[in-house]
């Protein structure tokens, strides 16, 4: 091939020849997303860190599944205390699973963040209901001198 000149024709052909516009390095769009990255505050950073456990925990609830939203709301919280949503959808996780006393930290939380959260307030007056209509119940059963398992064995006194 090196006597017949084929080798000789190839490299002609690969070998394009510069032009001002090609030798002049181009502008990268690398430099900009710097400066927008620099410009995004650290709240919102860390909004964009807790969003996906909030997604992941809305959908959690909306499927019944409170322990799982639970978890991620939890993880969410770890990452940012001072999230109002995270705390409000906490609270109902809770009143779902008929926690109240934790549903009712949690949405106070989430009212002292953030007063004007629509959602946070209609927990608060759904909590409320629940725990007038708990504490009916709850009072009957202690006035009825409940022990427990084993109070009617061990918890008696002695005449």
């Amino acid at each position: 091939m090196l006597k017949n000149g084929e080798v000789a024709a190839q490299k002609k052909v690969s070998v394009q020849p510069k032009t001002p516009e090609s030798s002049e390095p181009k502008p990268r769009e690398a430099p900009s997303s710097k400066e927008t990255q620099e410009q995004v505050s650290p709240e919102e950073k860390m909004a964009k860190m807790v969003e996906p456990y909030l997604r992941r925990g809305k959908q959690f609830i909306d499927k019944q599944d409170y322990t799982k939203a639970i978890m991620e709301l939890r993880e969410a919280l770890k990452l940012n205390s001072q999230n109002s949503q995270a705390h409000t959808l906490l609270g109902l996780a809770y009143v779902k699973q008929n926690q109240l006393g934790m549903a009712k930290i949690h949405i106070n939380k989430a009212l002292q963040i953030d007063p004007k959260n629509e959602m946070a307030l209609e927990g608060k007056q759904v909590l409320e209901k629940l725990l007038k209509q708990g504490q009916g119940t709850d009072g009957g059963k202690k006035a009825n001198g409940n022990r427990g398992l084993l109070g009617g064995l061990f918890g008696k006194k002695k005449k």
